[in-house]
């Protein structure tokens, strides 16, 4: 990181720097600054976001994990087989204060890509990776929001390790 880039703490530790995608070979996590009303707002989260104008950082897996955040509440998902409304479903579930709606978030996709190249096996990154992709999205703009992820349907491969 650069100076005056923001320290892995504060990347694990303040929502609106949102996972914005992650490199498990490099184990390197990237992260944007977002507000909650642009995730919110944002039909898809993928790489259809618009990045322009936003701050960009990054953080290694191994710097990250001392600060992930241990005391959130449960991460929600909806899994469905696609076509079905469940981007609809998860826009209608949107409320600022009680649930914040992540729809198709890009990290989700190369998350299971990594899963599906042997990236999980204990050999390299073990049960590692999901759980802090999973603790990062996790992360409330306020007390008493909850999250939820709608991913698309091919991550429907990271079901087992959601729960």
């Amino acid at each position: 990181m650069n100076a005056g880039s923001p320290s892995p703490a504060e990347l694990a530790g303040d929502p609106h720097w949102f996972l914005d995608n992650i490199d498990p070979n490099a184990r390197v996590f990237s992260f944007l600054r977002m507000e909650r009303e642009k995730l919110s707002g944002t039909p898809f989260l993928d790489q259809r976001l618009e990045r322009a104008g936003a701050a960009q950082a990054t953080a290694s897996l191994e710097a990250l994990e001392a600060s992930l955040p241990s005391d959130l509440p449960p991460l929600n998902f909806i899994w469905h087989i696609g076509f079905c409304c469940s981007t609809l479903i998860a826009h209608a579930l949107d409320h600022p204060g009680k649930n914040l709606s992540l729809r198709e978030p890009g990290v989700t996709m190369t998350l299971a890509a990594a899963k599906r190249g042997g990236w999980f096996s204990p050999q390299h990154l073990g049960p590692r990776l999901p759980s802090a992709v999973f603790r990062l999205l996790a992360r409330p703009f306020g007390e008493g929001e909850k999250v939820l992820v709608k991913p698309t349907n091919t991550v429907n491969t990271l079901i087992e390790d959601a729960a």
